[in-house]
């Protein structure tokens, strides 16, 4: 038998396969290059041979895109020691380059048989980095062949890495900074690309308008994208600094199961599980399910109480139909809840301001504050509440009333046909929806200085049809959008409460003056928008000589935004702290704090980009994105009309040059881009002297953005391997335009100058197959602002965080147990803060202190 496969082998010769020209589609996402070539097979209908000990089990590739069947073999054994070789009839054998097949091999097994033979102790390895495929371009291309700054990190590098939500996504890309919400943390996501903020979320191909939930948690995912710069061509407004996308795992053919279990500090437990379950040939179906627990991080002063602990729950289930080869539907349900016993906050500054003072430069509203008003009846501000001042996990803030929970849940359907091999029409439908309820003691103290509670109820339904066109010369992809989403929510706020009520009233109105007539509020708003739109769309590339291409693209949108206040059917009691879940309104919507606009605007993209040779490429890019406009303010009673005002969209035209190189034969990537950009009615909010408590949006002027990023890898030998990035960047407003708090030449909010990421692992290959690795990674970034506005903005210094992992896998890549750390040097830094310049408080919520765990993960495929 062994003779007679040597003889298959060495009869094979060049022969190119029937119909060669055609080119199939294929979706083969990254695995393992042996599951990757039996994919190949039946995708293509292509019969494969090959010894079953020269596929390494540790190479790992994918296929996306169109391809003749010698492409996409060339494309998955590329930078391997392996060719495919072909005989007269079109049977395909795999064999290695480096040495002639011998009589002794291995017998031959077929890409589609569903045994894995035990791998042997010494296996080849290659040294060069793969190619990595992206849809920045809502098409699958190369990396190294986008015009565009793109970080993509895969399945094995986001475990590896240890990146368990979106937020660990900080620093881990150049330009990056991913914070929770100022007020309410991990609830809500602010993201922010070169300092930018208007950043588009989309999950499996579906945006995720609102804030709430975008700090999300990694769960069975295949890869992660991060493209830099504005995305307004391809992914509409508000990608106007750029858009992350998000995309799960698909169902596959085999049957399979995947468990993940994990213990560690803070009481954590963590259970992940996945099962691949084909129904029949064209149906297949995958479901998960997690519970991902850990105790708090920031201690109350009461000794046996931590804030910040999470409670989260994952269900996610696909179906995919593929009744032919040219047609499938994929169906995606997820429920998500994340409870936490109340926002892990701190305080860094309390400064009551009396009279006689003189006036800090940030403060608002009438002399005395509530600060100083709490000293002079005989409530101190005791020194010790400011954790944060002295980096410490520790609040002296009241208990939460009710837990703070997120609870989201909707479906993705996804229609994909081949029209015929050139064509291909997509359809992706999405509907969310999402309640929320949160809490925040925003001043850290036993006192209710000020107590913040939000109750939301948001939908979110959208509808994208997309034409791709794939041809020897020209492709693009053309498409359509439409959706329409709701949001109902309720503010509720209590201010200096203890001041409403005797004894502190009465020793307030003794003192006389200001201390008897200030006023403490009650903040009560019931706010519904609106938003509903439309988009088409398109970007082609043209294929000018074999080295030259030119791309593109444009995008017009309309956008109709609606905000209406009302006031609360349920209204608060005077008394804190009793807040409610109710929206519904007592009567008609305020006219005079209610309102409609329509913003339309055209995002166009240019691209030009040359390619030196396989392994250089470097390109110019002019791109437009833009945030619509909307309304602020309302429902204050104070100030005419509520204070409800609109403010208008504002814009973003980068210019960008970049550089993707792969040298040393493949071993070192080497990504640089250099930007340029100029914003325009840059909205920022404010908090103004006239309306203390309340933050308004406007428009300042202009802003320019320019820096330098570098990005890559290095697969020093076979067994160590460093990633690296890093980014310089400037950003200040040249013109304040109408805003008033703001100083002409200051920095953007979450933009650090210098900021920088290594990661470093080592692979030791053990007896009998086993592998150990070792892997650390260290994330820097320079001090940054929360805030443009100066009276609401809090101060972030520098600060660096390392984590580190070591797993042990068995020899079938089924087993895997991973010790692992994160903080380990224990660094205290905030990841988010906000200034109330009435109160003088200066509140914000600290990153988790040094951290261990313990996984064991088991894969049947």
């Amino acid at each position: 038998m062994r003779a007679l496969a040597a003889v298959m082998l060495l009869a094979v010769s060049s022969v190119g396969f029937p119909d060669s020209a055609a080119k199939l589609r294929f979706d083969i996402p990254s695995q393992s290059l042996d599951d990757a070539l039996r994919e190949f097979s039946r995708q293509a209908k292509q019969h494969l041979l090959y010894p079953s000990d020269v596929i390494g089990a540790d190479l790992r590739r994918g296929l996306r895109g169109y391809y003749t069947v010698e492409e996409g073999l060339a494309q998955l054994l590329d930078q391997t020691d392996l060719e495919f070789v072909v005989d007269g009839h079109g049977s395909v054998a795999i064999r290695r380059r480096t040495r002639a097949v011998k009589a002794e091999q291995p017998t031959l097994v077929s890409a589609t048989a569903d045994a894995h033979d035990p791998v042997a102790e010494d296996i080849w390895r290659s040294v060069s980095i793969a190619e990595v495929i992206v849809t920045a371009r809502r098409r699958q291309e190369s990396l190294q062949q986008v015009p565009l700054a793109v970080t993509s990190i895969d399945a094995d590098e986001i475990e590896a890495r240890g990146i368990q939500s979106t937020e660990d996504l900080n620093a881990r890309a150049p330009g990056v900074a991913v914070n929770g919400g100022n007020f309410f943390g991990r609830t809500s996501g602010a993201f922010r690309v070169r300092g930018v903020p208007g950043v588009a979320v989309y999950v499996d191909g579906v945006v995720r308008s609102g804030s709430a939930g975008l700090l999300m948690n990694v769960v069975e995912i295949e890869r992660l994208e991060v493209l830099r710069g504005p995305q307004g061509t391809t992914f509409g407004k508000n990608a106007i600094g750029g858009a992350i996308q998000y995309v799960t795992r698909k169902p596959r053919e085999e049957q399979g199961l995947r468990i993940k279990a994990t213990t560690g500090s803070a009481n954590r437990t963590d259970l992940l599980v996945d099962m691949d379950l084909p129904l029949s040939e064209t149906l297949l179906s995958k479901f998960t399910a997690a519970t991902l627990n850990r105790d708090g991080y920031v201690d109350s002063i009461d000794g046996d109480f931590s804030f910040g602990d999470q409670r989260d729950r994952v269900l996610r289930a696909d179906l995919l139909w593929r009744p032919n080869e040219a047609f499938n539907a994929l169906l995606i349900g997820e429920y998500a809840v994340q409870k936490s016993n109340g926002t892990p906050g701190v305080t860094w500054q309390l400064n009551p301001v009396c009279p006689g003072d003189q006036l800090p430069r940030n403060f608002v509203g009438p002399v005395p504050n509530s600060t100083c008003i709490y000293e002079a009846v005989g409530m101190p501000i005791d020194p010790a509440w400011l954790y944060g001042a002295s980096e410490q996990w520790k609040s002296a803030a009241n208990r939460p009333i009710r837990q703070n929970s997120l609870v989201s849940s909707g479906a993705t359907l996804e229609l994909n046909w081949d029209v015929n091999e050139r064509l291909h029409a997509k359809s992706i439908s999405g509907y969310r929806e999402i309640d929320s309820y949160v809490g925040h003691d925003f001043d850290g103290t036993p006192y209710h200085l000020y107590q913040a509670f939000s109750a939301a109820d948001r939908q979110e339904l959208s509808e994208e049809l997309q034409l791709l066109y794939n041809g020897e010369r020209l492709t693009g992809t053309s498409g359509i959008y439409y959706y329409a989403d709701r949001n109902w929510s309720r503010r509720q706020n209590w201010v200096a409460n203890e001041l409403r009520f005797d004894p502190y009233l009465s020793a307030r109105q003794a003192l006389g003056d200001q201390y008897a007539a200030y006023d403490p509020m009650i903040i009560d708003s019931l706010t519904e928008a609106r938003s509903e739109g439309w988009a088409a769309f398109a970007e082609w590339t043209a294929r000018l000589t074999g080295k030259l291409s030119v791309s593109v693209g444009a995008r017009y949108t309309q956008d109709d935004i609606t905000q209406n206040y009302y006031r609360p059917r349920q209204p608060l009691a005077e008394e804190c702290c009793t807040p409610t879940r109710s929206l519904r309104p007592n009567g008609p919507k305020l006219e005079d704090n209610s309102g409609s606009a329509t913003f339309d605007e055209v995002s166009p993209r240019i691209s030009i980009q040359y390619r030196w040779s396989p392994d250089l490429m470097t390109y110019f890019t002019r791109a437009s994105g833009f945030s619509a406009g909307g309304f602020s303010g309302g429902n204050v009673p104070f100030l005419p009309n509520g204070g409800f005002l609109p403010f208008g969209p504002e814009t973003l035209i980068s210019n960008e040059i970049g550089i993707r190189a792969d040298l040393l034969d493949r071993r070192l990537r080497l990504n640089a881009t250099l930007f340029d950009g100029e914003y325009d009615d840059v909205q920022i909010t404010e908090e103004l002297q006239e309306a203390p408590g309340f933050p308004v949006t406007t428009n300042a002027g202009e802003g320019r953005i320019r820096g330098l990023e570098l990005e890559g890898a290095w697969n020093i030998t076979k067994q160590l391997t460093l990633q690296y990035g890093a980014s310089w960047l400037h950003t200040e407003f040249t013109e304040v335009g109408r805003a008033k708090n703001l100083e002409l030449g200051s920095e953007f909010a979450y933009a650090p100058e210098f900021a920088y990421s290594i990661g470093a692992q080592y692979d030791w290959s053990l007896p009998a197959g086993s592998a150990l690795s070792a892997r650390f990674d260290y994330g820097w970034q320079d001090r940054v602002f929360t805030q443009s506005d100066i009276n609401t903005r809090s101060r972030q210094r520098a600060y660096g965080v390392g984590n580190a992992r070591l797993p042990y896998r068995d020899a079938r890549n089924r087993w895997e147990v991973s010790l692992f750390g994160s903080n380990l040097f224990n660094e205290f830094y905030r990841i988010n803060g906000f200034f109330l310049p009435a109160d003088q408080i200066d509140t914000g919520t600290p990153g988790r202190p040094r951290e261990w765990g313990l996984s064991v993960r088991y894969a049947t495929n």
